[in-house]
């Protein structure tokens, strides 16, 4: 994605970033608003996009089109007014407003914080933060300009404290940048720090005791701070051991900054005022939004500059003795929730609009000490009227992210008033640590398992009584929260669990049958009420395979739906070069054709825990297949070694020419004994690998039916399935013969084509030309693979 990012500003583009995870109504306002044309994406995520006329572009199943255009570098159409990316934020009007950055203020913010931080061409920054977050385009572009490098985490690791952890370490990371919430989450994982690690806080207020924390366990910490609008950050502070007061520091180049009071008049050192803030940084505006453009983003009044302009942030601070900046709070209901800023008044206006709701207040307190949640305050429209919290969470989820949907549903005769006339918002009283109205009954714990997981959920959640059928998100919980969870968890049960586990199962009755070994809930229910009976239909849940000219399924599609020829026709040298006889080529019917698979050679030995003798000696054909066997499981969603069923494995692969032609060679070079070389290319012992390899715990079948053997394999998973052998089977098979570029001697009557051309379903069809390649597919039942909400690609019909 980072580099579609650099394509689109070296096309003359802007970029607005979607992220999966929003509501679609959301993200088809943005797309509708910002008039989208063309939207970059990837294959897995097509479903999560809106329904509306624009130009998809997929990048991972149209690599190789892309691939085919010139690779000379354009001439750059972008100006410093042009621009470079459109952001959304929480609007008071209940929808999100657009800010609009332009390249002269994204160049001047790297610029600027290359310089602060002083990051090098030997330096690696860990990139943490979703593009949806404007502070990404520091993680994204500081390091490009500055010739230093990037690792991208992936957002199952953005989640889990110990992964981050792992990553820094892995990696050498020398700067990072990331919220208080995800710098606590790595603290309480047990991360030591590194003294070499230079770290950036913003997005939140940075506490004393945080900041204390981060510099036990860091090099250098440097405190950051500002709005959207501005362009990321406006302001840095370097924070000491010895620092008495924690600031957000003085503006980074180009940038000033005032503190005003009602009247527009700077006002003295240690008198809070509203921050304004000018400069190179400002965004454009708002989108198709001219009246709160003019509101925010005023005339400068103290530069005689044509232009000049101040935004007006609503942050309350107020100047030190030294220059520096501290930030006091909000003057209006804005606020800001793990990182994201949010406006109280789009998520008031939604509940105000629902059935039985009077009157909304929402605000933010802080339930657990250094952690604040939003809480929502409803007035029903009358005594009788049915309204919980569960109900309520549903239809907000529908409408907003996850960080915007209230932990907590509190409902109110009345709202206190200020002499004023206004809701009193600090009179409202704290939730009660009571379970809120959910849809399923309470249920007390009942094994010792569940009682010490409800002892757990009691203490992070803050909350009295948790029933085990409770959903952990639906008691106001979140990954940060689940985070302690899984330490606390693994601390008192003596049990490894990672965030993903805790995803899947959260609930403690589901979360506590996966501890204890059983089946996922669901799944063991719905045996026990049906059972197997023989006759049910079977899904494709997951499918991998390279061939001649594609690397995967999605550019073999490509291919057949581009009509492109993937046979290779070979000249006489490459032919001779493979070792075939110079005299066979004279002959009329030798045809110098066949399909060729790339990247034969190529294995990643120590993924699969083999050393590189025993990867040499191995056949390619159990290579691959080995690994088209894992990129299917991978592709269904399912990691094989945690996967608590059993799964069946029904693998073929073709003739071995790898031995024929290197067997000698490896006793003589004292690779490997007779033992082992059996072991490594016999066919029957294919799919007894691949179970052992990626721990598949059901059958494992070689099949040998000579043309029909991967068909017949599937066949047999089917009936393994039906019968209940197996919970999950992959099938399939590999083909590939060694060497490659040898063509073949074309006899009348036999299959083979005389021109080396396979024209199937055509007239003109004259035979087939042979090839190699391997594929691969994973089966299941398709009621357990609708229970499971696993993608279905394909079903297979039982006949009566």
């Amino acid at each position: 994605m980072l580099i579609a990012l650099l394509g689109i500003h070296k096309a003359g583009g802007a970029y607005l970033p979607m992220d999966p995870i929003f509501p679609k109504d959301r993200l088809m306002y943005m797309q509708e608003d910002a008039k989208v044309e063309i939207i970059l994406s990837e294959s897995a995520l097509e479903g999560t996009l809106p329904q509306k006329d624009f130009q998809v572009i997929c990048l991972d199943r149209e690599g190789k089109t892309i691939s085919q255009y010139s690779d000379e570098n354009p001439e750059t159409k972008n100006n410093g007014e042009n621009l470079a990316y459109l952001i959304y934020t929480s609007g008071s009007t209940g929808k999100p407003k657009g800010v609009q950055i332009e390249h002269h203020a994204l160049i001047n913010f790297l610029l600027s914080m290359a310089d602060k931080t002083g990051i090098k061409e030997d330096d690696t920054l860990l990139a943490v933060t979703t593009l949806s977050f404007d502070i990404a385009g520091l993680e994204m572009f500081m390091p490009l300009v500055s010739g230093a490098g990037i690792v991208i985490a992936g957002r199952d690791e953005v989640i889990d404290g110990r992964k981050l952890i792992e990553l820094l370490d892995e990696n050498f990371v020398s700067i990072m940048q990331a919220t208080p919430a995800t710098w606590r989450l790595m603290i309480e994982e047990g991360w030591e720090g590194n003294k070499g690690l230079t770290v950036l806080c913003g997005g939140e207020a940075l506490s004393k005791e945080l900041a204390k924390q981060l510099l036990d366990r860091c090099g250098t910490l440097l405190n950051v701070y500002g709005p959207t609008e501005t362009t990321i950050w406006s302001t840095i502070a370097k924070v000491e051991h010895d620092t008495d007061k924690i600031t957000i520091g003085k503006p980074i180049a180009n940038t000033q900054v005032y503190v005003l009071d009602e009247n527009m008049n700077p006002v003295p050192a240690g008198i809070p005022g509203e921050l304004y803030i000018g400069g190179d940084g400002l965004a454009r505006g708002y989108l198709n939004q001219p009246h709160l453009t003019e509101e925010k983003f005023i005339k400068d009044p103290f530069r005689n500059k044509d232009g000049a302009r101040l935004y007006k942030t609503g942050d309350m601070v107020k100047f030190l003795s030294d220059g520096n900046l501290e930030f006091i709070g909000r003057n209006d209901h804005q606020v800001k929730i793990r990182g994201f800023r949010i406006e109280l008044g789009e998520i008031e206006n939604l509940l105000n609009g629902f059935d039985n709701v009077r009157q909304s207040v929402v605000v933010a307190k802080e339930i657990a000490p250094g952690e604040k949640s939003l809480v929502a305050y409803i007035i029903p429209t009358d005594e009788k009227a049915a309204l919980s919290s569960d109900a309520l969470r549903k239809k907000l989820k529908e409408r907003l992210p996850d960080y915007m949907v209230p932990a907590a549903f509190v409902m109110m005769d009345s709202f206190s008033m200020t002499p004023n006339g206004k809701i009193d918002r600090k009179a409202l009283p704290m939730p009660e640590n009571l379970r809120p109205q959910l849809k399923n009954e309470y249920m007390a714990p009942r094994s010792e398992i569940e009682k010490t997981i409800v002892s757990i959920w009691q203490e992070v959640l803050k909350l009295e009584h948790i029933g085990i059928n409770d959903n952990f998100f639906d008691l106001g919980g979140h990954s940060l929260l689940l985070a302690q969870v899984r330490s606390k968890i693994s601390a008192a049960l003596k049990k490894e669990i990672t965030m993903i586990d805790l995803f899947r199962y959260p609930t403690i009755k589901t979360l506590s049958e996966f501890l204890e070994g059983k089946q996922d809930l669901e799944h063991k229910v719905k045996q026990d009420k049906k059972g197997i009976d023989g006759k049910g239909d079977i899904a494709v849940v997951g499918l991998s395979g390279r061939f001649p000219g594609a690397k995967n399924i999605e550019e073999f599609w490509q291919n057949l739906c581009n009509g492109v020829e993937s046979v290779k026709q070979f000249t006489d040298e490459e032919v001779i070069g493979e070792g075939v006889d110079p005299n066979a080529l004279k002959k009329p019917e030798y045809v110098k054709a066949w399909g060729v698979l790339d990247n034969v050679d190529k294995f990643d030995a120590a993924f699969f825990g083999y050393n590189p003798r025993e990867a040499e000696v191995l056949d390619p054909q159990q290579r691959i297949f080995l690994e088209e066997a894992w990129k299917a499981l991978e592709n269904a969603g399912y990691d094989a070694q945690k996967y608590p069923g059993k799964i069946g494995v029904y693998a073929s692969v073709g003739m071995n020419t790898y031995t024929q032609n290197l067997a000698e060679s490896f006793k003589e070079k004292g690779l490997a004994s007779d033992y082992q070389i059996m072991i490594s290319n016999d066919k029957d012992f294919l799919a007894t690998r691949v179970a052992y390899k990626l721990n598949l715990k059901g059958p494992a079948v070689t099949v040998q039916t000579a043309c029909s053997s991967s068909l017949v394999a599937v066949h047999l998973a089917c009936l393994s399935l039906q019968n209940g052998e197996c919970d999950m089977a992959v099938a399939g098979g590999a083909s590939i013969r060694l060497p490659q570029k040898t063509g073949y001697l074309y006899q009348e009557g036999m299959i083979l084509s005389p021109d080396g051309h396979c024209r199937a379903f055509d007239e003109e069809a004259k035979g087939t030309v042979g090839g190699n390649g391997a594929g691969v597919v994973v089966l299941k039942r398709l009621e357990d693979a609708i229970c499971d909400g696993d993608s279905i690609w394909q079903l297979l019909k039982v006949r009566p």
